[in-house]
């Protein structure tokens, strides 16, 4: 006889069976117990044969069975049957059992299924070994093909690997950490990328909290540990002019300068399974520094410049800000702010609330990982931080930075705060919004035993992995040029008036500037009418391809821009000679410049060809006509004259005599109320008047435009400046301090500008 556990849906049983008995029998005796048709029997996950003897399986005192059998289905044997005319007895639905482990009722919850897009070098580097070769030693007594232990290839975080890289890796790769946790003989299976949260758990044996809490909804303690591994191992700038521009910003005013990293993550030979950060452009976010603070606002156009870099095979990789502070005896040289000094609290290499800050970066930019490591899909953050500092030297510094996985919970959690020391942290005060648990360090006394301490503020050194920067500082083969003014900086403003000399080749090297790009892009003005053309644009630019981009130029949208940009550099009429078609201004400027010459011009006679016009900068032409520039007025006050030629023939010797004994009779009759009559009804030109231009800017061209006005009666001439002061009582008329204009004196406003009376 050997006594056997069975465990049942009803609990656990024991059966005392006989050796010689079948396995069926303890079927029927189990079946029997629990009032059930005979199920099969399982000892540690494997069906049991029916027909073999006890005995014969080699059971143990003690050994527990599984009872198979369809609990739902099955029905008692010596279950009542319904009388006839009354409906057999429904047992009440009993819910399930509270157990004293969880003080919860069991209930099976559907697996949630995380879709997941990882990174392209992730990829890559899942499918790679990722071990280390040797090469053959002294101690090898085998043949030339064969291995043994002096030189198979090494794990990727063995000990040896690291310590033989010059200079020694500190931190091993993520995917080594991730080798190193699911290896081994058991593949990992007791093993989990592990993310703390402060949440307290649901529970049923008390009232909530914070009423109450018990050690079952109780979040585990914090254990400070460094983190040995780190998601990116290497920071590369492309070129070196990147930083340098960046770092521009504060050489002109002193101020402090923030922006996001635009690249790619790229594998790195140099470690094991290494990522580096190739950053090739830097984004400045609208922000207000000054010497020691800076502020940004980093939801501004970011979701546009991130869409950006996406259709160029890029993302943001990480941020960069300056903390330069020139010395005292020479502002050429920078003081040595970040150091660390173990005698001196007051030091640090990184602060409490940067580290908090880049911690809230890291969190709005995951890490893609499978769900086998981590069931939500993410863990940690490839984004990298920069600061440029000074070194021991009093040089520039980069150092690069990233919070661990502890501080991203911690910040996330809202666990701490800054502490008034610089390098610490200290724990949130205890309150009823959210749960702040026990935070413990571990550190060895004189015996050389671990000694865990509770602690109310900490170093940050627990909270961050460092990593190298550099850069291919002379490169010639960068993906952007840097000539483009940067974008959100207080010395220089890029408007539609101003952009068009920035277009001037159109070549691949003239598009090929990220902040030009990120301009067309994000500004209000140009992108509503071009951005449903960009990726073409920018996959041109990415592939370099000058074909496609000379495709792309024929486009409409570009065409429509290009237009845009042409009307504001050529000029018109209405900046030399109609002062109703220019904005305000240029008025003063066009009157004086007409002051200057009318009397030149009607009595030379002569035709003088515009010098500005070689000097203006055109686009290409385009299909589409140009419209007329209008001024914005009425219908009343718009012009139709289309321009004056810059090579203008002279007029005939009557027609300019008719024209100057015109004029000059007009001018006579401005001061009468009469002519003042004259001149507003008459509210439309004809056109003809002149030949089409828009390049001609000269003075003489414009006094034969007035002749010729002049000698039609029914058109205004434009009046010539005069240097007059304020409306008297013995003039009927007051000219504009802002346009020179002159209105009767009825009128409290300029009839031109709509400038107040003086």
């Amino acid at each position: 006889m050997v006594l056997l556990r069975v465990r049942t849906p009803q609990g656990i049983l024991r059966f005392e069976a006989d050796d010689a008995n079948v396995v069926a029998a303890l079927e029927a005796q189990v079946a029997e117990r629990l009032g059930v048709q005979a199920a099969p029997l399982s000892f540690q996950g494997t069906p049991l044969n029916s027909h073999v003897t006890i005995s014969r399986l080699g059971f143990k005192r003690g050994d527990m069975l599984l009872f198979i059998g369809d609990n739902d289905a099955a029905q008692p044997q010596d279950a009542p049957s319904a009388l006839p005319g009354t409906a057999a007895f429904q047992p009440k639905a009993v819910a399930p059992k509270e157990t004293k482990a969880q003080g919860l009722a069991i209930a099976a919850t559907p697996k949630v299924t995380v879709s997941v897009t990882l990174d392209k070098v992730d990829t890559e580097l899942f499918k790679k070994d990722g071990k280390v070769p040797q090469n053959r030693t002294k101690l090898c007594r085998h043949a030339e093909g064969g291995r043994c232990l002096n030189c198979l290839p090494l794990e990727p975080y063995d000990t040896k690997v690291l310590a033989s890289i010059e200079p020694p890796i500190k931190f091993i790769s993520f995917h080594s950490h991730l080798r190193k946790l699911f290896s081994g003989a058991d593949r990992g299976k007791l093993s989990t990328l592990h993310k703390y949260s402060n949440v307290v758990k649901p529970c049923t044996r008390h009232p909530p909290w914070p009423a109450s809490i018990c050690s079952h909804c109780t979040p585990s303690p914090l254990t400070l540990t460094r983190q040995e591994y780190r998601h990116v191992d290497y920071v590369e700038f492309e070129c070196g002019s990147i930083v340098n521009e960046f770092i521009g910003a504060w050489r002109k005013d002193g101020a402090q300068r923030f922006g996001f990293l635009i690249g790619r993550y790229e594998e790195y030979d140099r470690a094991p399974l290494g990522i580096k950060a190739v950053v090739t452009a830097i984004y400045e976010p609208t922000q207000l520094s000054s010497a020691s603070r800076i502020d940004f606002r980093a939801e501004c156009h970011m979701a546009e410049v991130q869409e950006m870099v996406q259709h160029m095979g890029m993302t943001v990789v990480g941020c960069i800000f300056t903390h330069l502070e020139p010395t005292a005896h020479d502002m050429t040289k920078l003081k040595h702010i970040r150091y660390i000094d173990h005698e001196d609290d007051t030091s640090y290499i990184i602060t409490g609330s940067e580290i908090m800050n880049i911690a809230k970066l890291q969190l709005e930019h995951p890490n893609p990982v499978p769900t086998d490591y981590s069931p939500d899909g993410h863990f940690g953050s490839k984004f990298v931080t920069v600061i440029a500092t000074g070194d021991e030297g009093n040089n520039i510094e980069l150092l690069g930075f990233q919070a661990t996985q502890l501080a991203m919970d911690l910040v996330q959690g809202d666990i701490v705060r800054p502490d008034p020391k610089p390098g610490y942290l200290r724990l949130t005060p205890k309150n009823k919004s959210h749960f702040i648990p026990d935070v413990y360090y571990s550190r060895k006394d004189k015996y050389g035993n671990a000694i865990q301490s509770r602690v109310e503020s900490f170093d940050v050194d627990y909270l961050h992995v460092q990593m190298p920067v550099a850069g291919q500082w002379d490169a010639s083969d960068s993906t952007f040029s840097i000539k483009f003014p940067i974008e959100n900086r207080p010395q220089t403003h890029v408007s539609v008036e101003n952009a068009p000399q920035y277009f001037q080749t159109q070549d691949l090297q003239e598009f090929s500037d990220f902040h030009l790009l990120a301009y067309l892009y994000t500004n209000d003005n140009v992108s509503s009418i071009i951005k449903s053309a960009m990726p073409g644009l920018l996959k041109a630019v990415q592939a370099k391809d000058a074909g496609a981009l000379h495709a792309w130029l024929q486009c409409e949208q570009w065409k429509t821009l290009a237009l845009l940009f042409q009307l504001q550099t050529q000029p018109t009429l209405g900046q030399s000679a109609v002062v109703d078609s220019v904005p305000p201004s240029p008025k003063r400027t066009a009157h004086k410049s007409r002051s200057k010459t009318s009397s030149r011009g009607s009595s030379t006679g002569t035709s003088a060809v515009s010098s500005s016009s070689a000097s203006h900068r055109h686009l290409p032409s385009t299909d589409a006509a140009p419209a007329r520039a209008t001024s914005g007025r009425s219908e009343r006050s718009r012009r139709d004259v289309s321009g004056v030629s810059s090579s203008v023939k002279p007029l005939k010797t009557s027609r300019r005599q008719h024209s100057t004994s015109a004029s000059s009779s007009s001018s006579t009759a401005r001061s009468t109320s009469g002519q003042r009559a004259s001149r507003t009804t008459t509210t439309r030109r004809t056109t003809g008047t002149s030949s089409s231009s828009t390049s001609s800017t000269s003075s003489a061209a414009a006094s034969r435009l007035e002749d010729a006005l002049s000698a039609h009666p029914k058109r205004r001439t434009p009046r010539p400046p005069r240097d007059t002061g304020p409306a008297t009582s013995a003039t009927s008329e007051w000219s504009c301090s802002a346009c020179t204009f002159l209105n009767p004196n009825s009128r409290t406003s300029c009839e031109l500008c709509t400038t107040p009376r003086p």
